[in-house]
């Protein structure tokens, strides 16, 4: 006798296998979290902690109710929804060390407002993907998970105490070293989601090597001009390039960016650079973004001076030391993605008015 099936209401009926008739449940819409108005200074960094933390607890909620319903953990499907939501891990990270300035914190939002838009397209798609009786027990279970904030703030802690204290700069963290009925104690630290010495130098490695890939794959401005380059630039960058020109540190960073702007803007100070502060290797380099019009492909910049992904991301504690980092540092070049013929390549660019001057000074050599 031929099995009978009802399907319900709002549900689509699929097939899986070769005889088993599977109702796939309907898609229930993941909770919503509205971007925050925010407001000016350090309210607005502290409503940037909130939604950042709330998109984080909605990201958990949903990887834990995965696990409940019995989906493989290394679908890669999951793997790139981590991959993703570690934007969100490392702007809490940055909120954490107090890198994130209140001029900032719209470029963050907006990063965070992207990945909360692939987690939900994601979401979606694997819950579209998966057996319609593991999606069922999913969707079930999120809404009952809580995530409870301060098991995150641990993680999040144990993150920014290793950088911080790989960079010589710790400050005070909420570090729980006695068990406090959770299992915390001096023999578990990594459980509790703190950092060994031993994982430091590469848990340090990874994140820089993951923030400069990621605004690095960020476009460049239409307008190449030096001040919506500097725009563009991360925090620790711009503060490389003031520290390298001799430039007091202002408080602002409109103020910055407008010194170092005035600072390239002097033919004395630019020949001075091109004549005594770069090396000849630099200086070629220069003089071959010259010869392509003051822009170029990385790959092919990188395969003729040398790879640059050794730099980092803290280049203001740490200068950049390859051919590339040092030009860059000097605010003569900088790297983002330009889209040509329909692909997105990583491209070095000069700013349009230094380009005319630098092609003077490096074709009079």
């Amino acid at each position: 006798m031929a099995r009978k099936s009802k399907k319900r209401a709002g549900e689509q009926v699929s097939m899986f296998g070769s005889d088993d008739l599977q109702v796939r449940p309907k898609l229930r819409e993941w909770r919503e979290i509205a971007i925050p108005d925010m407001p000016e200074g350090d309210e607005g960094l502290d409503a940037l902690y909130c939604y950042l933390m709330s998109l984080l607890q909605r990201s958990r909620q949903f990887l834990k109710a995965l696990v409940i319903a019995g989906v493989p953990e290394d679908l890669p499907a999951i793997v790139e929804f981590r991959e993703i939501e570690k934007v969100l891990v490392n702007g809490l990270v940055l909120w954490k060390l107090g890198d994130i300035e209140p001029e900032d914190v719209p470029s963050v939002l907006d990063a965070a407002g992207q990945a909360s838009e692939g987690l939900t397209a994601l979401r979606a798609e694997m819950l579209a993907g998966i057996e319609p009786e593991r999606a069922r027990r999913a969707m079930a279970a999120e809404p009952r998970i809580r995530i409870q904030e301060f098991i995150l703030n641990r993680e999040i802690s144990g993150l920014a105490f290793a950088i911080a204290e790989k960079e010589g700069n710790l400050v005070e963290f909420e570090i729980p070293v006695e068990d406090a009925g959770h299992g915390i104690d001096l023999d578990g630290v990594e459980a509790a989601g703190f950092i060994l010495p031993s994982m430091v130098d590469a848990l340090v490695a990874g994140f820089e090597l993951q923030k400069k890939a990621d605004a690095e794959s960020r476009p460049l401005p239409r307008d190449s001009s030096l001040r919506a380059l500097l725009r563009a630039l991360p925090v620790p960058w711009l503060d490389s390039v003031v520290k390298v020109l001799g430039l007091e540190k202002r408080k602002r960073r409109a103020e910055r960016e407008a010194e170092v702007d005035r600072r390239l803007r002097d033919p004395e100070v630019l020949s001075r650079i091109v004549g005594s502060e770069l090396t000849d290797r630099e200086r070629d380099c220069l003089a071959l973004l010259m010869e392509r019009g003051g822009e170029e492909k990385a790959s092919v910049v990188t395969r003729q001076f040398g790879p640059d992904e050794g730099d980092g991301w803290f280049w203001d504690e740490r200068p950049p030391a390859s051919v590339l980092g040092r030009l860059r540092q000097h605010g003569l070049a900088y790297v983002g993605v330009r889209r040509k013929g329909g692909r997105r390549y990583r491209t070095v660019t000069v700013p349009d008015e230094l380009r005319g001057p630098l092609g003077d000074l490096v074709s009079s050599r």
